[in-house]
């Protein structure tokens, strides 16, 4: 596993953590708010976005070899 990997998986956890918290405060009744919902999606699409550039990268380096 690549520092890249590592880094994608470590924003797509945050992410869905905060989207998980986020569920659970609306839950209870608190207020969201309007930055936690936007960082939880910015999170997760910055997760999918280095694990996929981390594929690219493995299956041009297979391609290579």
């Amino acid at each position: 596993m690549t520092r890249l990997d590592r880094l994608g998986l470590s924003l797509l956890a945050g992410g869905v953590g905060l989207a998980l918290l986020n569920v659970v405060t609306w839950t209870v009744g608190w207020d969201v708010g309007s930055a936690r919902p936007a960082l939880s999606g910015a999170l997760m699409a910055a997760g999918l976005v280095a694990l996929a550039v981390g594929m690219i990268q493995q299956m041009r380096a297979e391609r290579d070899e």
